[in-house]
């Protein structure tokens, strides 16, 4: 446990932290994959976790990337139309 304490606390030049770990950043389609999965939860009122947790990563030239990425469905002919409250911008001619 203390090595890999002394590895994540290393500075960017360490040589034993660049034999250990491999700095990886989010791709622009993970980022907004996790962006996604936290506004569905917030949303349908779940938690997050399992579906971060299940997340896939790949490795890509551009950042990481996710390989099952979250799915949102939405019933638009189910929806009615709402009116919108009086004062709002849709009042606005």
């Amino acid at each position: 446990m203390e090595d890999l304490k002394k590895a994540v606390w290393a500075g960017p030049d360490d040589e034993k932290q660049s034999k250990k770990f491999k700095t990886m950043k989010l791709g622009d389609q993970a980022l907004g994959n996790i962006m996604l999965a936290l506004q569905k939860s917030i949303l349908e009122q779940s938690d997050v976790t399992e579906v971060l947790r299940n997340f896939e990563f790949v490795l890509t030239e551009k950042g990481l990337w996710i390989k099952n990425p979250v799915l949102v469905k939405y019933d638009f002919a189910g929806d009615d139309e709402v009116a919108p409250e009086e004062g709002s911008l849709h009042d606005v001619q």
